[in-house]
């Protein structure tokens, strides 16, 4: 940070998240470890931090959050002011807080052009990529995971390069990391994230019905929530799937249990990559990923790619796995090696120096004011 670093105020915007490792929402954790570990790393450094806590989807819901927080950013005065979503960075950039600086975690919104395909009303896509085109223009700085991500946002919306800056996710190796194995796992295949569609669980319970009848006791366990769980237990009833568990939300002190006693995670999200993900590989627990956006990116060679609309390729896939020990053992550790190159920490530090390159930048504006009304006193 500047000189000046010990009475900067950075007001971090996590509207419509917050600050969570217990959510179950990756952009909750995201703006969690932001906060801790900023307040590990420079202590001095003033923080403010702007949420309204989760709100349910609805309408009303989200417009009267959406007041509050125009009226929190607008009686908050900050050195720098970073949105950890494009809702968030659209309302900061309306009211002319600067410099700002947006995380953009993908850019789902403009893919999925066919109806069929879409699992988001119309006005919640057209609002999101509202927000997102606003963010573009009005940001001094864009964090972006990946480089997919950043090479998509210079191609479509000829963002300059300069501008983006490509900060990896973490994990938290403290406690993620392998445990001794609780017996009755040795067949399980484990899901974690959103139960929905978009997450392709609804293929997932599909193609888990080929290998039910193929490996004798294998099961599926399905952990997170999400307002579609009913209708993906009831296709599970329909299957008659006898070896599928819904777990609920799943607490972060039991995940790791989970993750090394699984013979693999399972991510088919048809949206791309999820914290989970690394989160299993530090564990040694070998990962089948849906390959769509960005997931190809963070996984490399430490796991399997498969084609989230493919059910025989998603049951292929789950079958390896469970029966090819030579397989299993060598992408656990890869995923362990993948894995220990993501560190909050780190990306923590990455954003840290973000902050001081725009907090410099905008002093130099500052200061080129300064001159210009002076030349012309």
């Amino acid at each position: 940070m500047p000189k000046n670093a010990s009475v900067a105020r950075i007001c971090l915007v996590c509207h419509p998240y917050y600050p969570s490792n217990t959510s179950g929402r990756g952009i909750d954790r995201y703006a969690y470890e932001i906060v801790r570990n900023i307040e590990q790393l420079s202590p001095d450094i003033n923080i403010k931090v702007i949420h309204r806590g989760f709100s349910k989807t609805t309408l009303r819901g989200s417009g009267t959050k959406e007041l509050w927080l125009v009226r929190d950013l607008a009686f908050t005065k900050a050195s720098l002011y970073h949105a950890v979503s494009t809702v968030g960075a659209k309302t900061a950039a309306l009211l002319s807080k600067v410099p700002l600086v947006t995380t953009i975690h993908d850019l789902v919104p403009f893919h999925f052009p066919d109806p069929r395909h879409r699992f988001e009303p119309p006005s919640k896509l057209w609002y999101r990529r509202f927000c997102t085109r606003i963010s573009i223009a009005r940001s001094k700085a864009i964090i972006v995971p990946f480089n997919v991500t950043k090479d998509e946002l210079v191609s479509k919306f000829e963002v300059a390069e300069s501008k983006i800056h490509v900060i990896n996710y973490g994990v938290d190796h403290d406690h993620y990391y392998p445990r001794p194995k609780i017996g009755g796992m040795e067949k399980s295949i484990l899901f974690l994230g959103s139960v929905t569609r978009a997450k392709g669980v609804d293929s997932l319970l599909k193609a888990f019905s080929i290998v039910e009848r193929s490996i004798d006791g294998a099961k599926l366990l399905v952990g997170g929530t999400g307002n579609e769980r009913p209708m993906m237990e009831e296709l599970a009833s329909d299957l008659k799937l006898k070896g599928v568990r819904f777990l609920g939300h799943v607490p972060e002190d039991e995940l790791p249990m989970y993750y090394s006693s699984a013979r693999a995670m399972i991510f088919p999200s048809r949206y791309g990559f999820g914290l989970s993900s690394v989160e299993a590989m530090a564990c040694g627990c070998p990962v089948i990923i849906g390959n769509s956006l960005d997931a190809a990116e963070p996984l490399g060679d430490a796991g399997i790619l498969i084609d989230s609309s493919s059910i025989e390729e998603m049951a292929d896939a789950m079958l390896r796995l469970l029966t090819d020990e030579r397989l299993t053992e060598e992408l656990s550790r890869k995923g362990i090696e993948r894995a220990r190159l993501s560190s909050w920490h780190t990306m923590t530090q990455q954003t840290m120096a973000v902050y001081e390159e725009a907090l410099a930048q905008e002093s130099s504006v500052d200061n080129r004011r300064l001159v210009e009304d002076w030349g012309h006193g």
